[in-house]
């Protein structure tokens, strides 16, 4: 309730799906005879409304030249990707010839076909390509792993661009 209480409803219903999967265990194992989680129920949550204004859009593309993003930043914002799919992408799946990428393995299960607008097709025509199968080779573990737990920007962490993609482009 306390986690509720201040406005995490996400928050509070990850932290719920947890504590039922260890007393469902527990009651597998008979260590308890009951839940203390039966009856509870899941907070409402309300999907993110927050769109970047143009002003911070350029903001963020003005930033990354130079930087290792420079090239995944703009491709997420063209093609309104997950970060993790735009990091994960392997040349294997794209199809310059017919400008279009497909994604396997989406959030939601199976493969996406991606077409690729104009301003894609330039970001990954400028790619240097190297003996990696990926697009965006990260040059160490590390690399990858900060990649994940610290994006440069809001955006590079995929949260803003399917709202982006369906308020400016659709």
């Amino acid at each position: 309730d306390s986690i509720r209480a201040k406005g995490h409803a996400v928050h509070a219903n990850r932290t719920l799906a947890v504590l039922k999967s260890v007393f469902s265990w527990a009651l597998r194992k008979d260590l308890l005879a009951t839940s203390p989680c039966a009856g509870l129920v899941a907070t409402r949550e309300h999907p993110r409304e927050r769109v970047y204004s143009d002003a911070e859009l350029r903001a963020i593309v003005e930033a990354v030249p130079g930087a290792e993003l420079q090239d995944l930043v703009p491709l997420i914002l063209f093609t309104a990707t997950r970060s993790e799919e735009a990091r994960s992408a392997r040349w294997a799946d794209m199809d310059l010839e017919r400008r279009v990428w497909t994604i396997p393995d989406v959030k939601q299960g199976g493969t996406h076909v991606l077409p690729l607008s104009t301003g894609a097709m330039k970001i990954l025509a400028g790619v240097r390509r190297s003996e990696s199968p990926y697009v965006f080779p990260a040059p160490t573990k590390r690399a990858t792993s900060t990649i994940r737990r610290r994006p440069s920007s809001r955006c590079a962490s995929g949260q803003a661009s399917p709202t982006f993609a369906s308020t400016r482009l659709g």
